[in-house]
């Protein structure tokens, strides 16, 4: 509540001058077997990376429902933000995208339901519960999904393009 209630002033407080507020994160945060909640809901979990950490099912419906609920519930309590950037592939495990090579697109990940898809329909699932959870909180704030990849390979493959190509509306990627 006490950073809420600071967030929202830091809003308040850039609006007069113009600017919008933007959180910034990298979220779903991927848990461990010994995280509450992970032992309380394993069904929002698909497959593992790094070890032994869960990584988030964006196919699954009950993970769908807790990404929005979780976005709106900010945008709700955190009324006129601007938007949310969010790191959506690399710098730390998050969904099940997070088990796809950055540079050839290949899905390493063990999840039953994301390994029948390509990687843009992960992305897409996850983005597009992103702004439900937004346009539910009766916001017009953005959501730029962020893919934080500095491999620089002649290899690369043009499965982010594809991400790029299937955007729900509202998402910029970055």
């Amino acid at each position: 509540d006490r950073r809420l209630a600071k967030l929202r002033k830091t809003v308040d407080k850039g609006l007069k001058y113009g600017i919008k507020t933007w959180i910034f994160c990298i979220e779903p945060r991927a848990c461990t077997e010994e995280d509450p909640l992970y032992r309380a809901h394993p069904e929002l979990f698909g497959c593992t990376s790094y070890g032994k950490t869960h990584v988030f099912c964006p196919l699954a419906k009950a993970t769908q429902q807790y990404v929005e609920e979780s976005v709106k519930d900010v945008f709700t309590r955190v009324p006129r933000l601007g938007g949310i950037m969010m790191i959506s592939h690399g710098e730390r495990p998050t969904t099940c995208l997070s088990t796809v090579d950055p540079v050839t697109g290949e899905f390493r990940g063990t999840c039953p339901r994301c390994s029948k898809v390509k990687p843009w329909q992960i992305h897409w699932e996850t983005a597009s519960a992103i702004m439900r959870g937004i346009r539910a909180a009766g916001s017009d704030g953005e959501y730029v999904s962020w893919f934080y990849q500095p491999h620089v390979r002649p290899e690369r493959g043009d499965w982010s393009a594809e991400v790029a190509r299937h955007l729900p509306e509202g998402v910029t990627l970055a």
